[in-house]
């Protein structure tokens, strides 16, 4: 099981989640592994939020840009957090999966989430993988989510046929934004 799922079955978590594609899929394939509670934020969160997150319990990022503030309000306290941006936050508290560490810089948060939550419970997720895909696709990111699209195009085969940006799961993502 990735280090990331791990933390989140062990803590109430406390999704912080950037208002887009890959950021609200993200946190809903991560709700099937834990329900908590969820903010959805400007791609740079508020300090409020992030204030009443760590209060809450252990706050998660999900897609979120990285500000220093944020940074020095989070501190040495345990957060998990998905990125698909290059900057990122870096404490000694941070549990990341950040895809331009995972030599995938092409690949969006919620492909990010879809694959360490395949680690805890791989036959679920299979069937979630369209979940994943929407974000990804409304991201313009699938140079590295090949593996989320097969696993979409096996368990889903008329959701996603040939140009993904003109399938069906494109039109979910356009209802998404």
């Amino acid at each position: 099981m990735h280090r990331t799922v791990y933390w989140i079955r062990r803590r109430y978590p406390v999704y912080v989640v950037h208002r887009d594609h890959d950021g609200i899929s993200g946190a809903v394939l991560l709700s099937y592994i834990k329900r908590g509670r969820i903010y959805f934020t400007g791609f740079f969160p508020e300090k409020d939020v992030v204030g009443e997150a760590l209060e809450q319990g252990m706050p998660v990022f999900v897609d979120l840009g990285y500000d220093r503030a944020i940074d020095v309000l989070v501190g040495e306290r345990r957060v998990v957090e998905f990125s698909d941006h290059e900057d990122h936050y870096g404490g000694s508290g941070v549990v990341s999966l950040n895809s331009h560490e995972q030599g995938k810089p092409y690949a969006s948060s919620s492909a990010m989430v879809w694959e360490a939550c395949m680690t805890f419970w791989s036959g679920m997720y299979e069937k979630l993988s369209w979940i994943g895909a929407v974000g990804t696709l409304g991201d313009y990111s699938v140079r590295d989510a090949g593996t989320l699209l097969r696993a979409v195009r096996e368990n889903y085969p008329g959701l996603l046929r040939g140009d993904p940006f003109r399938s069906e799961l494109m039109d979910m993502a356009d209802v998404v934004k």
